[in-house]
């Protein structure tokens, strides 16, 4: 497996360098991979322990040093002024709007204890992350209108076919009802995946959000598979 753990750490190594986004969805992803691969497959009893390092300390030290050697240049320039001024501009932390909705939500309710722990702007920011995270979910920006930005988007449809959306919601019931542990991968890899689009602003952001479109694409496939199956369990046309 060493050959596909290189070929993997080489691949997350350089996509740090296309987008802004990837920036945190590579490393995260590449993280869990790492971690389900290896950690969760031992019981970190000592004797494990030792073997798991004497089984694969080498391959480890192998990719740590091709990882660090392929972003060390990306972390070095992150002080830059040219690589940060594009999130500082566009996340929603530097919203001053909601630090002035929460001053004054606290002060309408009297700036109360309760009011200081309720209207908090972290409160305020979360709400805010929450709503971002759940747009690139509606059925408007995933079928009817897209991304409000013409370059992102045709305007008369959105990033999925309509047809799209009977072999989504299959797939949805075919992991759901017959899904494996692994399978939970990926809706940790769409969490991941809308993070940097949840916490920028506008949105929803067609581009910012376009390394979730494959968890959808995977779920799609999944449907068509299970409506072939059904299919060829229920007439000899289709065979």
């Amino acid at each position: 497996r060493a050959p596909e753990l290189i070929c993997s750490v080489l691949i997350f190594g350089v996509a740090v360098y296309t987008y802004h986004a990837a920036r945190v969805i590579a490393p995260v992803l590449f993280a869990w991979l790492l971690i389900e691969h290896f950690l969760l497959q031992i019981s970190f009893s000592k004797r494990e322990l030792l073997g798991f390092f004497q089984k694969n300390g080498v391959i480890l030290l192998i990719i740590t040093c091709i990882g660090t050697a392929i972003i060390a240049p990306f972390v070095l320039d992150l002080s830059n002024a040219q690589v940060s001024s594009r999130f500082s501009e566009t996340n929603i932390f530097t919203n001053q709007e909601l630090t002035l909705a929460s001053n004054q939500a606290k002060d309408l309710s009297g700036n109360t204890k309760l009011s200081w722990l309720l209207y908090h702007r972290f409160v305020f920011y979360f709400s805010e992350v929450a709503q971002t995270f759940l747009s690139h979910l509606s059925p408007n920006f995933l079928f009817v209108s897209g991304d409000a930005n013409p370059r992102h988007s045709p305007q008369f449809i959105g990033h999925l076919y309509y047809l799209d959306l009977v072999f989504l919601l299959i797939g949805l019931f075919g992991f759901v009802t017959y899904g494996k542990k692994t399978d939970f991968f990926l809706g940790y890899w769409l969490i991941i995946a809308l993070i940097p689009a949840s916490i920028t602003q506008p949105t929803p952001h067609a581009l910012r959000a376009l390394a979730a479109m494959p968890v959808f694409l995977l779920v799609i496939a999944k449907g068509l598979t299970l409506m072939e199956s059904w299919l060829k369990k229920r007439g000899h046309f289709w065979q």
